[in-house]
Formats: C-alpha cells, sequence, structure tokens
C-alpha cells in the first residue's frame, strides 16, 4: 500500500519551466537541421545548374564547331565579344549565284545558326536569347534574290563582287525571315526543319582569328581578312562592268582558315547569382571549298580558300 502510495506521488510530469527547457533546445536543433537542409539544398541546386551549364556549352560547341568542319561554304558576317547582343547568323552550305543573266539570281543550299532571332534593342527582356539551326535541303533551298554587286573591293571582278552581294542578301534574308514578325516569305519555326541548338546562351560570337590579351592576332599564320590582302590573278579579268579589261585581284587566306567560336552560357536556378559559363574554342574549316563569304565590318568581300602559290 504504502509502494503504490509513493509511485503516484512520483508521477507528476514535466514543470512548465522544463517544459519551455525542452521546447528551447528543440527549436535551437530545428533551426540548426533547417539551416543545413537549406545549404544542401542550395549547393544541389548550384550543383545541378553549373551541370546543366556545363553539358550544353560543351554539346552546342560540339554541334556548331561539327556544322562548321563538315560544312561546303560558308558566309559570316564579323562578331567579337563586347559587340552589341543583336541577332546573328552563320550560313553553312553551297550558295550558287546566276551572273550570266541581267538580274541575277541565287540560291543556298545547306543550314543557317540563328542567335537570339527575337532581338529587339528597345525591349531587352523579350530578347530569346537561343541558338536555331535551320536546314535548307535541295528540295527546299533559300531563294536569294534582290542584290546587286558589291561597289567594292573595287578591283575585284564583277563576278566577285556579284557573289558578295548576293551572300549578304542570304544572311539578310536569313535575319530578316526568322524573327517574331511574320511577313513575306516568313520562315516558320514549324514549316521547316528547326532545331534547338542552345537553350541558355546569352552571347555568340564568331570571327577570324584569335583574341590574345585583348588584340586580335592571325592564327597558325592566318592573314587577316583586310582588302590590303589580295592576290593579283593574271587569269581572272574584270568583266563586262564598263571598265577596260584588266587584272582582277583576288582576295586569300594563304593557310587553312582558323575561325575563333566564344559563346557565354547563363541558368537561372533560383540562387544569388546564376550559373555562368564562357567557352572559346578555335574551329579549322576543312578545304573543301574553294572560297567563303566573309564581312569583318567594311563589307562582305570573297575569299579564296588556297594558297597563292598553287
Amino acid at each position: 500500500m504504502n509502494e503504490k502510495s509513493s509511485l503516484k506521488l512520483n508521477n507528476r510530469g514535466l514543470s512548465l519551466v522544463e517544459l519551455l527547457v525542452a521546447l528551447g533546445v528543440s527549436l535551437i536543433v530545428l533551426t540548426m537541421l533547417s539551416a543545413l537542409i537549406f545549404y544542401v539544398l542550395k549547393a544541389s541546386g548550384r550543383t545541378n545548374a553549373n551541370v546543366l551549364v556545363q553539358n550544353e556549352s560543351q554539346t552546342t560547341t560540339n554541334l556548331i564547331t561539327d556544322e562548321i568542319m563538315d560544312s561546303t561554304g560558308l558566309i559570316l558576317e564579323d562578331s567579337r565579344p563586347g559587340d552589341p547582343d543583336a541577332m546573328r547568323a552563320v550560313l553553312l552550305g553551297t550558295l550558287t549565284v546566276n551572273t550570266g543573266v541581267a538580274v541575277p539570281t541565287g540560291s543556298f543550299i545547306g543550314d543557317a545558326i540563328v542567335y537570339n532571332p527575337s532581338w529587339d534593342p528597345d525591349d531587352p527582356a523579350a530578347q530569346e536569347r537561343k541558338l536555331y539551326l535551320i536546314t535548307f535541303p535541295e528540295t527546299a533551298p533559300l531563294s536569294v534574290t534582290g542584290f546587286s554587286p558589291l561597289s567594292a573591293p573595287s578591283g575585284a571582278s564583277l563576278r566577285d563582287r556579284t557573289e558578295a552581294g548576293a551572300a549578304k542578301k542570304a544572311l539578310e534574308l536569313v535575319k530578316e525571315k526568322f524573327g517574331d514578325t511574320p511577313g513575306a516569305g516568313y520562315l516558320d519555326r514549324n514549316a521547316r526543319l528547326v532545331y534547338l541548338m542552345g537553350e541558355h546562351v546569352t552571347g555568340f560570337y564568331l570571327y577570324a582569328g584569335r583574341d590574345v590579351s585583348g588584340t586580335y592576332e592571325p592564327v597558325n599564320g592566318n592573314i587577316f581578312p583586310d582588302k590590303n590582302t589580295k592576290y593579283v590573278d593574271p587569269t581572272d579579268p574584270l568583266e563586262a562592268d564598263g571598265v577596260t579589261p584588266k587584272t582582277a585581284e583576288r582576295y586569300y587566306y594563304t593557310e587553312p582558315l582558323t575561325l575563333s567560336l566564344e559563346m557565354d552560357f547563363a541558368y537561372e536556378y533560383g540562387g544569388a547569382s546564376p550559373a555562368e559559363r564562357h567557352v572559346k574554342d578555335a574551329v579549322t574549316i576543312r578545304n573543301r571549298s574553294d572560297a567563303i563569304y566573309y564581312d569583318n565590318g567594311s563589307g562582305m568581300i570573297k575569299y579564296y580558300l588556297q594558297s597563292k602559290n598553287r
């Protein structure tokens, strides 16, 4: 009887002070666990974002370099880091120009790489900043009309300047018709073979030569595309363009042409700053074409991809 009474008297539970202390300790432990979980989730998100950017940048770079190396021709406007981040396009394929008629016409068969198709200088937030690949097969080539021979370089043959005018027009057509505003001949992304090459691309640059400490220099002995980079070919007279026939100037790369490719990637994942990566690579064009069309800021020029000593 006395033993049972003693057990009842000792079964009194926790006091208010003890309960408050227990709650306080639990709160501290839960706070520490929450902070740990938050840190782990944040680190995991950052790691996943970095992996995503790294994988996308590597895949996109490989796709572009393969396209360039395997292309049968190139039409390019020079773009370098620091240039305004406008819409850009690179054409990789064969441009055929009919210059033997009063009104020349042309067609392009191959692929076009298009960056930032919704570029709007007045609305940066609306910029799409994606990289697409458009295919122009033999059954549906890009029709190039409404062009004329370029005035420069004046020493080049009429044929070369006419083809350069067609190349410039082809680039303009792709950029104009692949935008977000449908118009005549609008390149509907659902009507052609259009592939998404990169989804988180914030910068796309392609140029001849390489950047060495802020100074662009030739790669592998390449001569820069410039009006002074020329070779007088006595077998190529100027065609009937109102002047006495004379030797025409041909512009050459005397070494295999190497392009520098630079891209920026960024992925917003909810952290303090996006996961970013800058990619830089050199791409050598395989000599499957006799010439390319390149505008380094002074105008579109046809450059021959062969040694002047051949």
